[in-house]
């Protein structure tokens, strides 16, 4: 909310500009040119035709010339809408590529002009670009070329919000005609990290609304800076008329009437795509009327806080992922193998939704990869719990998409894979984030490498080389010790992480990944939540020392034997290939805890013998390959 000085009744909201970057440009919360109006938005687009067409190529077949039919509600004046299709063509005219048509119909409550029918009207193509903040460069082609291209291709309507066309893909912003109200902060999860240096603000679920404003749950309320904050919110919420209480803020609660929308535009799209939604995937999971609703991926919110997501895509057409998920379990002589196929796609969302998305588009070796790291969660997450550690996984590819998803390039974004200095022979596979809930908290980074399939001595070596680079970074960029002394660098790359760790820890919780021991629920609702946050921690080497620095895990084509070793501190598990799916049909409880004892150090990969007689390492009672 705007100064309460100015002494009006409005609600403001920050705006996205480019022009005075280190200024917060605030324009009036009702204002329809501003909804949709984010910096991200344009990569969204770009990237969610791009995704369709390759996970459907078959509707767009060459010569056929079907359009993508896109639907677009309460976007505003669609420039970042505009933006986004530019994106996706010059993209594609960069990379000789197939230019399929795009038929765009806009469903509004009021009139307004749009940048589509701006498209149109400007004819000269710098004042066009100017205007729209277009990027156009295409090798070869003349940018006066690429709009002619994008006149020919793309094809615009206008249509009350009543009934839906069928759509491809479905652009909404939910957060529209909010009702503000008075809220008191301790209910809502704070945005404030690192005390204050880093802040946001947060959604969450009160009763059966969400409501967006300042909270101070999970937040050191005694600092003198979180102190004037919540003084200048609750005189904020005073000024209209209300007398002046500690403790209280103005919120804005999402109206009602768009949850009842919400089943026609489901109804009417295959992928529908919320962007900056205001809730949180709960909303989306616990709907009793949308049962068959399937969240396919979501991008968090990137600007180190706790504010939620930038975008959540959904979709009724759950079948088809359920059936692509089944076909590999019945391959491995799973039984009901539709049951446990939902399962797995609730670990996919926990972990990783952009793999569940490219499942139907991969037919070679991915699907079995992306299942196997699912496995390998299991795995270690049960087979190496020990007292008082609680192990949150993360997948490290999700970081680098996370890193980039605000729209920056490897070389503007701190968090980028390069910057980060994952760039070359390093692992993306899994990071267990160990957390010792003691005095003082403790936190270790481990990362897991896993491979599946014909895994030779080489490719072992291989994966030996990239999991230790990937340790020796994370010791490098996040450092042993308290956070105190560290550069400001340091720290926010750790709060980057705790971040993660936090929306992870609650995403295992609402998909129901674990048996319900794993302590998940204590870093998102608990003391411990709020240490991580504050910077009340230290960064260790390990918590429990005989796992050693990271991990490889391999599920071996042709292993009769399973083996658990130590080699150059890396814990090497073998396993049979199978294994790789069918732990995932499996019950927490059927996995073994470790025997630190028989787990043997070795100096190399060479030492350990393959096909080796006598009783398996790990979890005796397992079926091996025939």
């Amino acid at each position: 909310n705007i100064d309460p000085l100015t002494g009006e009744n409005k609600i403001y909201i920050p705006f996205e500009q480019a022009y005075a970057p280190e200024w917060k440009v605030y324009v009036e919360e009702t204002l329809p040119r501003y909804k949709g109006s984010k910096d991200f938005v344009s990569k969204l687009v770009s990237e969610k035709i791009r995704e369709f067409v390759e996970h459907f190529s078959y509707l767009f077949a060459k010569g056929s010339d079907a359009p993508v039919r896109i639907n677009l509600i309460n976007t505003g004046d669609c420039r970042e809408i505009v933006q986004g299709i530019i994106r996706y063509y010059v993209r594609a005219l960069n990379a000789s590529e197939q230019i399929i048509p795009i038929r765009v119909t806009m469903y509004s409550e009021r009139r307004m002009d749009n940048a589509f029918e701006r498209m149109s009207q400007i004819e000269d193509v710098g004042e066009l670009a100017s205007v729209l903040g277009l990027e156009i460069r295409v090798d070869e082609m003349r940018a006066e070329e690429v709009i002619d291209l994008y006149r020919k291709k793309v094809h615009f309507f206008k249509k009350d919000l009543e009934e839906f066309d069928y759509a491809h893909i479905t652009f909404m912003e939910l957060d529209d005609n909010h009702q503000a109200i008075n809220t008191q902060m301790k209910d809502i999860p704070t945005g404030v990290v690192m005390n204050g240096l880093s802040s946001g603000v947060p959604s969450t679920r009160l009763g059966d609304s969400y409501r967006t404003g300042f909270g101070t749950k999970y937040v050191d309320v005694d600092s003198v800076l979180i102190d004037l904050a919540a003084k200048y919110n609750a005189l904020n919420a005073a000024m209209n008329g209300g007398s002046y209480r500690r403790g209280s803020c103005e919120a804005l609660k999402m109206n009602s009437q768009k949850e009842h929308m919400l089943d026609k535009v489901y109804d009417a799209g295959n992928w529908v795509t919320f962007i900056n939604p205001k809730v949180d995937l709960s909303y989306f999971k616990s709907d009793p009327d949308a049962r068959d609703l399937l969240i396919i991926h979501y991008t968090d919110q990137f600007n180190q806080t706790s504010s939620g997501y930038d975008a959540i895509t959904v979709t009724k057409k759950s079948k088809q992922y359920q059936d692509a998920v089944s076909r590999y379990l019945l391959k491995n002589g799973v039984e009901d193998a539709q049951s446990h196929a939902r399962r797995i796609i609730n670990m996919f969302n926990a972990l990783n939704g952009d793999w569940l998305v490219r499942m139907l588009s991969y037919k070679s070796q991915f699907p079995i990869e992306k299942l196997s790291i699912l496995s390998a969660v299991k795995l270690a997450v049960k087979r190496y719990a020990a007292d008082g550690v609680i192990w949150v996984p993360i997948s490290l590819e999700e970081i680098f998409r996370v890193s980039g998803a605000a729209g920056l390039s490897s070389k503007e974004s701190v968090f980028s894979a390069r910057n980060l200095g994952f760039d070359g022979m390093t692992s993306d596979d899994l990071l267990l984030v160990g957390i010792k809930n003691a005095e003082p908290v403790q936190v270790t980074f481990y990362p897991i490498e896993v491979k599946i399939g014909q895994v030779e001595t080489v490719s072992l070596e291989k994966g030996l080389r990239q999991v230790l680079k990937t340790r020796e970074i994370f010791d490098e960029i996040l450092g042993n010790g308290i956070c105190k002394d560290k550069d400001i660098r340091t720290r926010l790359y750790r709060n980057f992480f705790m971040q993660q760790v936090i929306v992870n820890a609650g995403k295992l919780l609402l998909y129901e990944v674990g048996d319900g021991r794993q302590g998940w629920d204590l870093i998102t609702d608990s003391e411990l939540r709020r240490m991580l946050l504050s910077e009340e921690y230290e960064v260790v080497e390990s918590l429990i020392p005989e796992m050693g620095k990271a991990g490889l895990f391999a599920f071996k084509d042709g292993s009769v034997k399973e083996k658990e070793y130590r080699v150059k501190d890396v814990l090497f598990v073998e396993k049979p290939r199978r294994e790789g799916i069918n732990l995932l049909a499996r019950s927490f409880d059927e996995i073994d805890t470790v025997q630190w004892n028989l787990v043997e150090e070795v100096q190399n990969l060479g030492e350990i013998a393959d096909g080796d007689d006598g009783e398996d390492q790990l979890c005796p009672d397992v079926r091996k390959d025939p």
